[in-house]
């Protein structure tokens, strides 16, 4: 699990590249709020080759809807999400 407060996107980008970009060519983050709660979630996606980023800053979560606009075919998605990558 990766823990970012300020996300620097080429070092990212490049790490998840391979593994998480949907069929539409979409860049996927996955992101959890709470290492606890999301447990069962992180350990599936990491199973998969999946990257997971960790926001649990009270300014992470808002900052979500922001960075999707600022990264041009990204998307992020909470890792519990129903959202598969594909």
């Amino acid at each position: 699990m990766l823990t970012v407060s300020i996300l620097p996107s080429t070092n990212i980008k490049t790490l998840i590249k391979d593994n998480q970009t949907d069929k539409s060519g979409d860049l996927i983050y996955l992101y959890a709020t709470n290492k606890d709660e999301q447990y069962t979630y992180i350990q599936s996606a990491q199973a998969k080759g999946y990257s997971v980023l960790m926001f649990d800053g009270q300014l992470d979560v808002p900052m979500v809807s922001m960075l999707e606009q600022k990264f041009e075919k990204s998307r992020f998605s909470r890792v519990d999400a129903d959202i598969m990558i594909g």
